[in-house]
Order: structure tokens, then sequence, then C-alpha cells
């Protein structure tokens, strides 16, 4: 069973606490919302399906692309070319951030 809370005025804290789970927890701007969330984890963990997201939700975009040109992009043919692609779209996601 899922806990909402209220955070505040503008914010609600949907925690999820299972056995043989890691606890999840995440905050939002509405109830509605929270709650949807809830049943969503809520129904991965009874379907068997539950992957926890923590770890993707706090990984920047720039990190994904360092991790590609350290240990996929080397096998390529023409690894060169396509490092120095992303070396660029990685500047590109920066500044515009």
């Amino acid at each position: 069973m899922a806990t909402i809370r209220n955070r505040g005025e503008y914010q609600w804290e949907a925690q999820i606490r299972r056995k043989g789970y890691p606890a999840q927890r995440k905050t939002f701007e509405t109830k509605s919302d929270a709650q949807a969330w809830a049943r969503m984890i809520e129904t991965e963990i009874d379907r068997g399906i539950f992957v926890s997201r923590v770890e993707a939700e706090r990984t920047a975009f720039h990190q994904l692309i360092d991790r590609y040109i350290s240990e996929i992009a080397p096998k390529h043919k023409g690894a060169y070319s396509e490092i120095k692609r992303l070396e660029a779209l990685k500047l590109l996601a920066l500044i515009e951030n």
C-alpha cells in the first residue's frame, strides 16, 4: 500500500514500501499525480515486472554520452568520427541547459 503525504502547499510525496523490493519515493505537484504513480509502481510490483528507475532518473544526458563514448563507440568502425559527433552533441546539450 502506498503512502501519500502532503509536503507543503505545492508538493505531494508518494512512498511505496514492499517486502523484497527497494523502497520507492517520489515528489509530485498534485495529489492525483502521486496517486497515479503509486498505482503504476504497485501494479508493476504485483505483476513481477518492476524495475527500479532511481539510477536512470538521476543520470544526466552528458553522463550517458560519456559512458557511450568510453564503452561502446570505440568498438565501432569509424569510432573517431562518431566520438567527435557525440562530443559536439554533448556540448550542445550542456549549452542549452
